[in-house]
């Protein structure tokens, strides 16, 4: 009796590391996900800045 009841704990410790590494796994891919979209949107909007800053610059620009 102790020695299933020891192994059932051994299982259930087994399983709970496995599901916690699991989880760590799935939220380092969400943050990554999450990283890689916040990079694209400031990607997005540097460009939507050299656009403007362009458009402001370019009536001063004089060509010879």
């Amino acid at each position: 009796m102790i020695t299933k009841l020891a192994s059932r704990i051994n299982s259930a410790t087994v399983l709970g590391n496995s599901a916690a590494t699991v989880a760590q796994k799935s939220y380092r891919v969400a943050q990554q996900v999450e990283y890689l979209y916040l990079e694209a949107e400031i990607d997005v909007l540097l460009r939507q800045l050299q656009s403007l800053q362009s458009q402001k610059v370019s009536p001063f620009i004089v060509e010879n």
